[in-house]
């Protein structure tokens, strides 16, 4: 689900960023420019900051999540053979 939240949140356009260059006072000045073209420095709104922080993806988490995802996949895979060893049982009897 973290990741998911990463991807949607790199790739939405509503993330408020800002190209700000540096004028002859020693001030930062907003410009216009995208992130392609900015020659000064991209800034990021301080929520934005906060949101990318809160879905950090950790190691502990990425471990969490793949041993959840490998378990339900080997349980349904192993419960028909289960079921099946059941039935074979229940006739033998």
């Amino acid at each position: 689900m973290k990741i998911l939240l990463v991807l949607v949140f790199l790739l939405s356009s509503s993330v408020q960023a800002h190209c700000f260059v540096q004028n002859e006072q020693g001030t930062l000045a907003p410009t216009n420019d995208t992130i392609d073209t900015c020659t000064g420095y991209w800034i990021s709104s301080a929520s934005d900051i906060r949101n990318a922080q809160a879905v950090e993806v950790t190691p502990e988490g990425f471990l969490q999540a793949f041993t959840f995802g490998i378990t339900l996949y080997l349980t349904f895979w192993y419960s028909p053979f289960l079921v099946g060893l059941a039935k074979q049982l229940i006739r033998k009897m």
